[in-house]
Formats: C-alpha cells, sequence, structure tokens
C-alpha cells in the first residue's frame, strides 16, 4: 500500500466538505475525489 488515509474531515470556514472519509491506494493505482465546484 502505497498511502492509506483514515476518518478525513475538511471544513472551509463552517462549510464541511468532507466527513470521516477512509480509503487506501495501492501502487499502480489511481484515485481522484471530484465533487461540483
Amino acid at each position: 500500500m502505497i498511502l492509506q488515509i483514515e476518518n478525513l474531515s475538511i471544513a472551509f470556514g463552517r462549510k464541511t466538505v468532507l466527513r470521516d472519509v477512509s480509503f487506501s491506494v495501492a501502487a499502480g493505482e489511481t484515485l481522484a475525489l471530484m465533487g461540483p465546484n
């Protein structure tokens, strides 16, 4: 495993955009988090 994220939360001011996100990325895999702008 190259990358492992657990319980990631991100907020901009009072706006929470990610809450308790967990994922892992293995060698050779690609991951993208996409959403509205």
